[in-house]
């Protein structure tokens, strides 16, 4: 496995990336965005399980976070991120060429590529958002308006986000490595929360311009996004290629495509289930097979405890399933 890491330009700034290509050819590409408050380091289990199988990975720090510069957690403008989404991709078909090209976000990631593809699905084989940050819920209209008063006067005030560390998995162990991970952030500003909550009003609202496969998955019990703002965003899609899976702590998994269904509750076997699973959502939209394998598509995926846990535990250490409730 070739791993390599650098910076690219976008928006005056140098942002981190890096990529894992197996030692031959790869046979499509993924590209990563990762959430708010993280990086692209804390994706190892997916590189772990796809890129023996033939997958390039590519992932950057976003503006604010991580190896990359600019004040932890701020955003002038949510274009900002769309730009440097652009950037990247720009970049990772300079390095796989013609390849087919996914495009992946987890959280704020997953509002992120959403909100992109939107404005840019051109090259794009499909976009996949765990557990998509598409929610305002318990923003009171004090809160909302006291924000958009600090976005004016102080716009890039540092600010705690009070994110929930004990509902990124149920593991205590993997809830202390999230905290001990000295490139994780709890902090954000007034300009970016406003921005934030525009792009997800701007999202819904255009739900039904979704040009490009869609599959979303995203656990019910889900304390830091809420299940029901994915649903909305889903039953507004009018693109005819488009899954939602659902995740219960019983063990059931719901999905518009293919019903209810029991999965196993394991940790690895529902880890490994839903990477392959989302391998085979690729291989149907990647030019080579044409089987269409959706059914089991969330048996993995990372956010686990009462949230989706990142299901591609993006470090190997990291056990927690991508937004997936467990």
């Amino acid at each position: 496995m070739e791993h390599s890491e650098g910076f690219f330009h976008s928006g005056g700034l140098d942002l981190y990336r890096q990529f894992w290509r197996p030692e031959g050819e790869p046979r499509a590409t993924l590209a990563i965005v990762h959430g708010l408050g993280e990086h692209s380091g804390r994706y190892g289990n997916v590189v772990a399980a796809l890129v023996p199988q033939g997958y390039a990975i590519h992932a950057f720090d976003l503006r604010g976070h991580g190896r990359s510069p600019g004040p932890r957690g701020h955003v002038d403008s949510w274009a900002d991120f769309r730009n440097d989404v652009g950037a990247f991709l720009q970049m990772v078909r300079e390095t796989e060429g013609g390849r087919p090209l996914f495009l992946m976000g987890h959280s704020m990631g997953g509002l992120i590529v959403l909100e992109y593809v939107l404005h840019h699905p051109e090259g794009l084989r499909g976009v996949i958002a765990s557990a998509p940050g598409l929610s305002t819920e318990g923003l009171s209209a004090s809160m909302i308006a006291m924000a958009q008063i600090l976005s004016r006067i102080a716009p890039r005030l540092s600010l705690r986000t009070g994110l929930d560390a004990e509902g990124i998995s149920r593991d205590p162990a993997v809830v202390q490595a999230y905290r001990n991970d000295p490139l994780v952030h709890d902090r954000g500003t007034p300009r970016a929360a406003v921005a934030g909550r525009e792009a997800i009003e701007w999202t819904l609202a255009h739900a039904a311009d979704l040009a490009v496969p869609l599959l979303i998955v995203h656990g019910t019990a889900d304390r830091l996004v809420p299940c029901a703002a994915s649903r909305v965003f889903y039953e507004r899609v009018t693109v005819a290629d488009k899954t939602r899976y659902e995740y219960y702590d019983n063990g059931t998994l719901k999905t518009k495509r293919c019903g209810l269904r029991r999965i196993r509750n394991h940790g690895i076997h529902r880890r490994m289930s839903i990477l392959q699973n989302c391998r085979d959502f690729w291989i149907q939209h990647d030019g080579g097979s044409q089987q269409r394998q959706w059914t089991n598509c969330l048996s993995d995926l990372r956010h686990s405890g009462s949230t989706i846990a990142f299901a591609f535990g993006l470090a190997p250490e990291i056990d927690r399933p991508w937004r997936i409730t467990t």
